[in-house]
């Protein structure tokens, strides 16, 4: 598998975790969602997708999206997987409702330089 085509199925990774997020959480409050017994995991573990997906994105990508924390969705993985028993809600809503779309538009650009996904 071409290392361009590898990127561009994470790219499209990320996209489906966050259309994914966006189905589960539409029409939802915070505090639906904070108390939510199946939704709430299901978006950590698309938290989990976009940060472990974010990972295998090529360093120059990265620069070219200064504005996007790549440190801290990286992080973000390694809380959800490792210290799940304290995550907060607030904090992922806060990162769902604020910092989804920038970056949901950083990888919709990225897309233009990483288009073999069909071969």
């Amino acid at each position: 598998m071409k290392p361009e085509r590898r990127i561009a199925h994470r790219l499209l990774d990320i996209l489906d975790a966050i259309e994914d997020m966006r189905s589960a959480l539409a029409g939802m409050e915070y505090d639906a969602f904070s108390s939510h017994r199946i939704v709430r995991p299901a978006v950590e573990r698309y938290f989990e997708i976009i940060s472990e997906a974010s990972r295998h994105l090529p360093e120059t990508l990265k620069e070219k999206n200064a504005m996007i924390s790549w440190r801290k969705i990286a992080d973000l993985g390694n809380v959800l997987r490792h210290a799940y028993h304290d995550t907060d809600p607030a904090i992922l809503w806060e990162i769902y409702t604020v910092h989804l779309d920038p970056l949901e538009a950083a990888i919709r650009a990225a897309q233009a330089d990483y288009p073999d996904v069909g071969a």
